[in-house]
């Protein structure tokens, strides 16, 4: 079964109050336990910067475009749940990519692929599946 991802942004959602704090514990612990996959990515290296957490949500489209202020930016991901998911250099999941099957992937310090440091800020499609 294959599924795309969509973005969740907390503030866009419209659910918290100006100045709330999120116990992001709690989120991960809630998603962990409806079976839900999602891949945590972020513009600066080991976590830093912008964050972004795109949500399986058993879409039927298997590659995920980023936007474009997403889109060559990423330098960690971090996959969480039973999906597998690969980045791709190019839109539409072409050209060289590099799988994050390892849980972590943070240029430079985390990455166990030597290859994999040309995608730091190369990033700009996603696609995630389970099997």
């Amino acid at each position: 079964m294959r599924f795309s991802l969509a973005t969740l942004s907390l503030a866009a959602a419209g659910s918290l109050v100006s100045g709330a704090t999120v116990d992001t514990r709690a989120v991960e612990a809630d998603l962990t336990s409806r079976s839900v996959s999602w891949l945590h990515v972020c513009d600066g290296t080991n976590f830093t910067g912008l964050c972004w957490d795109y949500i399986s949500d058993l879409f039927e489209n298997g590659c995920y475009n980023l936007p474009w202020e997403q889109a060559d930016v990423i330098s960690s991901m971090d996959r969480r749940g039973g999906a597998r998911c690969s980045a791709y250099q190019n839109e539409h999941c072409t050209g060289y990519y590099h799988s994050v099957d390892n849980q972590k992937w943070s240029w430079p310090y985390l990455d166990p692929n030597p290859a994999s440091p040309q995608m730091n800020n190369a990033i700009s499609s996603i696609n995630c599946w389970f099997g």
